[in-house]
């Protein structure tokens, strides 16, 4: 079995995908404007305001599930 010690990276550990996120989304905001985004992702920047950490991805996917779309989670 190869170690992260035998390949000389023993105090290194690997970023989480999700690091950094927040801001990559926002800035995808600012380049391509609200339009490129998907509702999720849209819904995931007014989410940030609410909860200040953790992963809301999931949150935004459950309310467009339950209501379908964007607008109507808004309109709720």
């Amino acid at each position: 079995m190869v170690s992260a010690r035998s390949l000389g990276v023993s105090d290194i550990t690997p970023a989480a995908h999700h690091l950094g996120h927040r801001e990559r989304l926002r800035e995808r905001a600012r380049a391509g404007g609200l339009v490129a985004l998907p509702d999720y992702e849209l819904l995931e920047l007014y989410l940030f305001r609410t909860f200040a950490r953790g992963d809301v991805k999931p949150r935004a996917k459950a309310l467009l599930a339950r209501f379908g779309s964007f607008g109507a989670v808004i309109m709720t």
